[in-house]
């Protein structure tokens, strides 16, 4: 039987993306049950490049993943923006030891599947966190204890809370 406000229920989240990887792995670090529906056969991230600012660093150093973003990392040396037609430069910006003292942090780029590797891997690790694949969320309902999320093959899954991430 479930507590009030589903307290042994674990927390759900629709999606397996960076999104829902680092919710799950935000919430687990804090003592919370997750489990991660994902609707594809496999984890896996698609596109290209990410840009990462400070605020970015500063998030992933309170989730003490920090230094495993920045292993497969760039940090480049500056930024230039140049007009697309004549590629005049419009403006430059430094990236290296002056920006890290304004900002406290880097300026980095990384693949997306990089940066998605790394929190998957942080999930795979916690036993709070189940992760599941082929689970494609069709509807959820909400009461005032509980949410009930109904896959697409017809199973119901009870939670206390729907974090959705892109996987709806």
């Amino acid at each position: 039987m479930p507590k009030v406000n589903g307290g042994d229920l674990p927390i759900l989240i629709a999606g397996g993306g960076i999104g829902g990887l680092a919710a799950a792995y935000a919430l687990a670090r804090k003592g919370f049950s997750v489990r991660l529906l994902e609707q594809s056969d496999a984890f896996r991230e698609v596109g290209a490049g990410i840009q990462l600012g400070p605020n970015i660093f500063r998030a992933l150093e309170k989730l003490g993943l920090k230094d495993e973003v920045l292993a497969d990392a760039h940090i480049p040396p500056g930024q230039e923006m140049r007009d697309a037609l004549t590629g005049e430069l419009i403006t430059e910006m430094p990236l290296g030891a002056e920006y890290f003292a304004k900002f406290g942090q880097p300026y980095a780029v990384t693949h997306r599947a990089d940066i998605h590797a790394v929190y998957l891997k942080a999930c795979q690790s916690n036993n709070l966190i189940t992760l599941e694949t082929k689970r494609r969320v069709a509807d959820f309902t909400e009461s005032r204890d509980d949410i009930t999320v109904r896959l697409d093959d017809g199973e119901d899954v009870q939670g206390r809370a729907l974090i959705g991430c892109d996987g709806m």
